[in-house]
């Protein structure tokens, strides 16, 4: 096989894995009905590490039971916390972090988000944060097309210099 055949295989190869992360990243989840969010602070630090992407699955409230992990609202801020108690009928859940002294209180099954995933992605969360203000959203758009560039550019520079040695 030729140099050049090698080297245009790698820059598609490299093409080909970008594309394929960057569409797993932000549409992947989406697909299969999960939303992401970034991990903030240490409450639950033994599953989840701070700075790490979560995905959590829109469920019923029927659906959950004492010790599942959800991501529900709590005085304006997103929070994924471990259920303690759940009262049926009056809609609501206790909840608390594992590495926390202190219950969160009641929330409303209104407040909600879903039920987290098993797995996380470490440092993954900060980079979704980063990218998913508006105000950034261009500039990954711009980020991810200038490798897109950079790649091709570089390929057709080598191609060149290869063939005319």
């Amino acid at each position: 096989m030729s140099v050049i055949k090698v080297i245009d295989r790698i820059f598609y190869i490299l093409i080909f894995i970008i594309l394929i992360f960057t569409a797993g990243f932000f549409l992947g989840p989406k697909l299969f009905g999960y939303s992401s969010y970034e991990v903030k602070t240490a409450s639950m630090s033994d599953v989840y590490p701070v700075g790490s992407l979560i995905y959590v699955k829109n469920v019923e409230p029927e659906q959950l039971q004492k010790d599942d992990i959800i991501t529900f609202e709590l005085n304006g801020l997103t929070v994924t916390h471990r259920i303690t108690d759940i009262d049926f009928n009056n809609r609501v859940v206790s909840t608390k972090g594992d590495m926390n002294n202190t219950s969160d209180g009641i929330t409303p099954f209104t407040a909600i988000k879903g039920k987290a995933s098993d797995f996380c992605i470490p440092y993954l969360g900060h980079l979704s944060s980063v990218v998913s203000e508006p105000k950034n959203k261009k500039t990954a758009v711009i980020i991810t097309v200038s490798i897109f560039i950079f790649l091709l550019t570089a390929q057709t520079i080598i191609k060149k210099n290869v063939k005319t040695r």
